[in-house]
């Protein structure tokens, strides 16, 4: 019978020797799936706004991958703040529904349980790497390849099938 480990959260402090110690059970190339088994998805939610005062904020989804990897970012930034943040903040912003694919006075505004900017780096990469959905993933291969890239170090396979 399988067993499934109890589920972590991207924030807890030692995530990334739990991940390479469960990881280590099976032989490489891992697949995704068993890295969405063991820790959850950051993610609650996504808005896209205007006037968002970014400073302090940290880069989550495409804009992460931007940086990290070779993925091209949208005109869009996308940030990442924490759930009571979002309260904070939801009525200083404007909500959008609609814009230009262009429109670079909008930004992403992902909603996550807790502060992202209190992840290391490798932590990030896992948090992020997951918080992306397998239907993105599979919308656009590039961001496939992004995360592969993002998660080499851990013999991570995104792709379907793998």
């Amino acid at each position: 019978m399988f067993e499934c480990p109890n589920l972590l959260m991207p924030n807890r402090p030692d995530l990334v020797q739990k991940v390479r110690e469960y990881l280590d059970q099976f032989d490489p190339p891992h697949k995704i799936v068993y890295l969405r088994s063991l820790v959850s998805s950051p993610r609650l939610s996504d808005h896209f706004v205007r006037n968002l005062d970014s400073s302090g904020l940290v880069l989550v989804a495409d804009s992460f991958l931007s940086e990290h990897t070779m993925l091209g970012d949208h005109p869009q930034r996308s940030y990442g703040v924490s759930l009571e943040a979002w309260a904070e903040m939801k009525d200083k912003v404007e909500v959008v529904d609609e814009f230009h694919f262009m429109d670079t006075t909008v930004s992403r505004v992902q909603v996550w349980p807790f502060d992202p900017s209190t992840l290391d780096l490798e932590a990030m990469k896992i948090a992020v790497a997951l918080s992306i959905t397998d239907l993105e993933m599979d919308y656009e291969p590039r961001i496939c390849g992004a995360v592969r890239d993002l998660l080499i170090d851990y013999e991570i396979e995104p792709y379907f099938g793998a």
